[in-house]
Order: structure tokens, then C-alpha cells, then sequence
């Protein structure tokens, strides 16, 4: 474990969308062991103006930045296009720095594995932001089917069905390393290993038979886990332009539970549980016409859960905690997201071990 330190001092690097979640992020939890140090962005006018609005020192050159290294912060969060996260983090461990990437943690095993080398040969900590691991719907019903308070489901299925394309890079295969499912998809694939298990065989349909150059927008993923049982992810973009619907159901002896999405800002579906409210997960126990009984959780969202995974990566860096979501968890996740790439573009069942 790292040694302890006063407050880690985190710069965010990329201020689009997730990048600027980040920032808001250090207003919305007690944020006791670390503090926002510096913004960069490769546009001048946007580092500049988050940089003043956050008080933080701005940079709009990455060599300036690396070069400033530690008197700037002690760690980053990366938040650029998935194609340069390698790349971004092998120049933050070689300026002494710890990391933070956004999800995938690299678009590529080859990548993740010269990262994971180089942090090691530094002793230094990188992770993935796999924020949904702390949210607390997902943690209750997790600790809930590891206690044995309901007996482990048999199924696990959850949809992606988004409106609008994100935009920006996000709709660019070459910048995302993919589609939907290495982008947005990938919370599904680790949400699925949170609550099932590590995930044995991938078999997977998608719209085009070159998702990595092309981009997939509709896809159909049947996972069979290691413990036994199947999951399913869907996924398309092709939904009214204000949907998101990311509801989760899982399928066990105790009954059918279903998990309200963290990011869905508005949900149409035939499924949806009028019971549903905030953040809690409805259970019914009894089948056609019972009950749907409301498990409370504490109430929590999209963005909280982003700032309690830099706040976990703080307190690994000043040796509070060890890592939940290490670079190992990020490459587990990665190698079944490979497996699904690998399973569409040939048309068969492809087993997690095959790709590494």
C-alpha cells in the first residue's frame, strides 16, 4: 500500500462531458481526502474557462503539463477519447503520477497490459473509473445475493436503449475503439460481473461485421458465467431521441428484481414498475399479479456514484483502501467486451480465455 499522504491532488485531463462530471463531482460528497489541482484541455478557451471558474492552474499543452508533473498534482483522471488513454497514462506514470482512466481502461489487452507493466515497475496506482460498482442499488443487491438474503439469480439481463448519439468523438469508431458496447456498454458488462460472477463464454449479434472500424448501434450479448446461469445485454441507439433506459432485471428462485438505471434521465418501457421510485429496487416475490415489494436503498444517482470512485482512488493512493477497481478489474472487463467484438465479427461462441 502507498504511504500516506496529505490530500491527493487530482488534476482532470479532457473536459468534455465526463471530464466536467469529474470537476462537479468534488462538490457533491465530503471530499476529505482530496482536492482538484489543475484542468487540461487541448482547446485553450475551455481549459482556460474551467480552470478560472474552478480556481485551478489550466494547461492546453500536454507537454507542459507532464513536464509540471508533481509541484502541479499528485495524480490524474483521465477523460479523453478512449484511443488516447494508453498513451495519456503512460506519460502520467512516467512523470510520477498516479492514474485514474474512464472506462474501457484502454481499447486494446496489448494497451492495458504496457500500462499495467509500467505502473508496476513505478509502484504506482492505476485504476478505472468503474463507477457503478459504487452504486448503491447495485452494492445492496450484490451484498444481498452474497449473503444468501436471495438465492443467486439465474438471470441477469439489462437494456441500452439510447436516444440521440452522444456526439462529439463518441460517435467516431476510430476515437472509441468501437461502438455502444466498448462505450456506454461497458458499465453493463462489469455490472454484470459485479452481481453474477466472471463471465466464461461470450456470444454475441451485432449490426456490422467490423464494429471496431465501423461502430456497432445495435447489438445482442448472451454471457454464461463462471457460477452458472446467463446474462443478456441489449443495446441499440436507435430509440426516440429522449430515451435512456439502462433498468436492470435479474431473474432468481426469490423472486424478479428490477434495478432503476443510474443515468436514465427518462424511461420508456413496457417493463417499467410504476412502483419504481428514485433509486430503490422492487422485488416481487409471488409472480403474475403479486405485490412489487420496494427494497430502499439510499438514495443515490449517476453522478454521485463518479465521485465516489475518485474519492476510492484517493484513499488507495494514501494507502486508506485497497483497490476495488483496479487495472486488473479494467482488464477482466475489457477481455469480455473483446470476446463479444470478436464473437460478432465471426459468428460463434467465443470463450473469455481465448482472448486473454
Amino acid at each position: 500500500m502507498t504511504a500516506m499522504v496529505e490530500k491527493v491532488r487530482l488534476a482532470v485531463i479532457g473536459l468534455g462531458a465526463q471530464g466536467k462530471q469529474h470537476i462537479e463531482s468534488f462538490d457533491l460528497i465530503d471530499f476529505d481526502n482530496a482536492e482538484l489541482s489543475a484542468v487540461v484541455d487541448l482547446n485553450p478557451d475551455i481549459a482556460k474557462a474551467i480552470g478560472a471558474e474552478a480556481g485551478v492552474p489550466a494547461y492546453s499543452d500536454m507537454d507542459d503539463f507532464f513536464k509540471a508533473g508533481k509541484d502541479v498534482c499528485d495524480a490524474i483522471i483521465v477523460c479523453v477519447p478512449n484511443k488516447f488513454h494508453c498513451e495519456t497514462v503512460l506519460n502520467a506514470l512516467s512523470a510520477g503520477l498516479h492514474a485514474l482512466t474512464e472506462k474501457p481502461i484502454a481499447i486494446s489487452l496489448a494497451e492495458c497490459d504496457r500500462m499495467i507493466a509500467a505502473s508496476e515497475a513505478a509502484g504506482l496506482q492505476f485504476m478505472v473509473s468503474h463507477n457503478l460498482l459504487f452504486y448503491e442499488p447495485h452494492r445492496v443487491i450484490t451484498d444481498m445475493i452474497k449473503s444468501g438474503a436471495i438465492q443467486r439469480p439465474h438471470q441477469f439481463r439489462t437494456r441500452l436503449t439510447c436516444g440521440d448519439m452522444y456526439g462529439s468523438w463518441r460517435d467516431h469508431a476510430d476515437l472509441c475503439g468501437g461502438g455502444l458496447l466498448i462505450d456506454s456498454g461497458a458499465h453493463r458488462f462489469y455490472t454484470a460481473r459485479q452481481m453474477m460472477g466472471e463471465v466464461k463464454s461470450v456470444t454475441a449479434w451485432l449490426d456490422t461485421a467490423d464494429p471496431r472500424k465501423v461502430g456497432d448501434e445495435t447489438g445482442f450479448v448472451v454471457l454464461e458465467f463462471e457460477q452458472g446461469g446467463v446474462g443478456l445485454i441489449d443495446s441499440t441507439f436507435h430509440a426516440p431521441g429522449d430515451v435512456f433506459d439502462d433498468l436492470i432485471e435479474l431473474v432468481s428462485r426469490d423472486g424478479t428484481i428490477w434495478i432503476p438505471g443510474s443515468e436514465a434521465e427518462y424511461l420508456k418501457s413496457w417493463s417499467h414498475p410504476p412502483v419504481v421510485t428514485g433509486s430503490d429496487i422492487v422485488i416481487n416475490r409471488t409472480g403474475i399479479g403479486g405485490e412489487w415489494e420496494v427494497i430502499e436503498t439510499p438514495q443515490d444517482d449517476w453522478a454521485r456514484s463518479v465521485a465516489k470512485s475518485a474519492k476510492h482512488f484517493a484513499a488507495c493512493i494514501r494507502g486508506e483502501e485497497e483497490p476495488i477497481t483496479s487495472a486488473y478489474e479494467g482488464r477482466r472487463n475489457l477481455a469480455v467486451l473483446e470476446a463479444a467484438y470478436l464473437s460478432g465479427m465471426e459468428r460463434r461462441a467465443v470463450d473469455v480465455s481465448e482472448v486473454g
